[in-house]
């Protein structure tokens, strides 16, 4: 095979007269050597192409290895988030838990406050305060028959 530094070979004269190549052995010898390893590479390029077992097994590994480095990130930044909304989290957790104990001490003043007034309320006037409770049991009661009533007549419509 010639290379792009050699000079250009003559052509035969003639079909009888073969090609006579000026070079000197070693050239010769060089230009051989060049042109064996070349053909050895391409001999195993295509024998590497014919080998389709072997480049399946490249092509798995190369995709395992790929996935195992996308589960690898995919995985860091999932930790990373799931810290930050820890800290999140125990943050509002924290600020909830805070308001809640403001509300229950409210509650506990309004309780105390107020119970002794309801306390005597209902010792003095228990008739009112049957009524009023009995109102209010009555509205309760209407009301859930009417959510009731809305959600069977709901149903037809749906399916």
């Amino acid at each position: 095979m010639s290379t792009p530094q050699e000079p250009p070979r003559p052509a035969p004269v003639a079909a009888d007269r073969p090609v006579v190549d000026k070079r000197d052995p070693d050239e010769l010898r060089a230009d051989l050597e060049a042109t064996r390893e070349e053909l050895g590479e391409t001999v195993e390029e295509l024998a590497h192409r014919m080998d389709v077992p072997a480049r399946v097994r490249e092509r798995k590994d190369e995709t395992v290895a790929r996935m195992q480095q996308k589960v690898a990130q995919t995985t860091d930044v999932v930790q990373q988030k799931l810290a930050h909304t820890t800290d999140v989290v125990q943050h509002k957790l924290a600020q909830t838990t805070a308001t809640v104990q403001q509300q229950a001490g409210r509650a506990q003043e309004t309780l105390a406050e107020k119970a002794p007034v309801v306390d005597r309320t209902v010792r003095e006037r228990p008739i009112a305060v049957l009524g009023v409770l009995s109102g209010i049991i009555a509205f309760l009661l209407v009301r859930a028959r009417r959510r009731k009533a809305r959600r069977t007549s709901r149903r037809p419509e749906e399916v």
